[in-house]
């Protein structure tokens, strides 16, 4: 799965979930900070850095490229899931012109 395609299984999740993924990939790499810092002695660094993050997508990547290959979960075809963004994008557009 390349980002775009990630990019794209991630934003055509509800809200809520698209909050829950970005929190629980925040929370391995906390949790992954401070079992370092603990072992290493060395202070927990606040935010994630860049390889972190690159690394906790990929393992999420990895994890549902297995749960697709395994039959657990079902992709959503591509020409369903710009269609549906698109659909946000318009009623988000909307919303804003009457809110103004």
């Amino acid at each position: 799965m390349h980002y775009e395609e990630l990019v794209i299984e991630v934003l055509s999740l509800p809200e809520a979930q698209q909050e829950e993924l970005f929190l629980t990939l925040r929370e391995r790499l906390r949790l992954a900070r401070v079992q370092h810092a603990h072992e290493t002695g060395e202070p927990a660094k606040a935010e994630p850095s860049n390889e972190e993050w690159q690394k906790a997508w990929t393992a999420e990547i990895n994890r549902r490229i297995a749960e697709m290959d395994s039959g657990q979960v079902q992709g959503i075809p591509a020409d369903d899931v710009f269609a549906e963004m698109r659909a946000r994008i318009r009623s988000r557009a909307a919303e804003r012109n009457v809110t103004r």
